[in-house]
């Protein structure tokens, strides 16, 4: 006779879970993800006090090195056809077009974030093809600037060129430790979520190179060099020098409580340009009807 009630109680239970999980910040959530990640886990908080990783091409199998090369080849001959020019730099119009190299890429990229960074399975939120554009005063992304994202989602940028101080090395702002500095984060999650000036001025950074002992570093690196940074990390683009270009891929990748069947889709993997940040880490991959994201 007492079965309603423990029916009723653990339905009260059950919400009061649902509501739990669905009522995390971004950084509980990425402590959840931590916890169903089964093999060796970096220390948690080498990710906040380190969050750039200068990755070398080596970590890509000789398979995925003829994969990028191709895809550098034809990338480049896409954007010399001037179909893909917008406003601030020449996007790549229908990344889908590599989708089986952009899915052999991650599965070599992904798998190493989340052993050496996150300790948590992780997925492609947004993905981008881009080339820099010849600017000659600094304005947007070539301002010193953070993402204004959760500090728990990543950017991947690979170098489809072999890149120098001619053609646009992406530059950190490092402490007096020589590690990145994240902004402060606005964007927590289910408890804050204000859109926030993301630029810093330059004469902050000045004052911190000059009084603190800070530092900036520019990104030099051969063909397919990856760097991989908390989207809140302070950093910049650099013009480029009359005569060179400069083409990446750009990953956003986040934490998922549920290994994700494929690393980047078109299911769920949007462009930068309209990709839309949940304050709810909960909605991801598997939430078929919120992709848009």
């Amino acid at each position: 006779m007492y079965l309603p009630i423990y029916i009723s109680f653990k339905n009260v239970i059950i919400e009061i879970c649902k509501f739990t999980i669905n009522s995390l910040d971004y950084k509980e959530y990425f402590l959840e993800c931590r916890k169903n990640y089964l093999k060796k886990k970096p220390a948690l908080d080498t990710l906040y006090k380190n969050p750039l990783r200068i990755i070398n091409p080596t970590i890509y199998s000789k398979n995925t090195i003829e994969i990028l090369k191709s895809l550098s080849s034809k990338v480049k001959i896409d954007f010399e056809s001037g179909k893909h020019d917008v406003k601030k730099l020449i996007l790549f119009q229908n990344i889908w077009d590599y989708r089986e190299a952009l899915q052999s890429i991650c599965l070599d990229l992904i798998p190493y974030l989340e052993s050496t960074m996150f300790g948590c399975d992780l997925y492609v939120s947004s993905a981008s093809i881009y080339r820099t554009k010849n600017f000659f005063k600094r304005e947007g992304f070539y301002l010193w600037h953070n993402d204004d994202f959760p500090h728990e989602t990543l950017k991947a940028i690979i170098y489809l060129d072999k890149v120098d101080e001619n053609n646009s090395p992406v530059e950190f702002l490092l402490d007096e430790n020589k590690n990145a500095i994240l902004a402060e984060c606005q964007k927590l999650g289910q408890s804050k979520w204000v859109d926030a000036p993301s630029v810093v001025h330059e004469n902050e950074v000045l004052n911190l190179t000059k009084n603190r002992n800070f530092s900036t570093h520019k990104v030099f690196g051969d063909q397919f060099t990856t760097i991989g940074f908390l989207n809140n990390t302070i950093h910049r683009a650099n013009l480029l020098h009359e005569g060179y270009y400069r083409d990446v891929i750009n990953f956003t990748v986040r934490p998922t409580i549920k290994k994700c069947k494929t690393l980047i889709s078109n299911e769920w993997t949007n462009s930068p340009l309209n990709c839309r940040m949940s304050r709810n880490p909960m909605i991801s991959w598997h939430n078929s009807k919120y992709t848009t994201i």
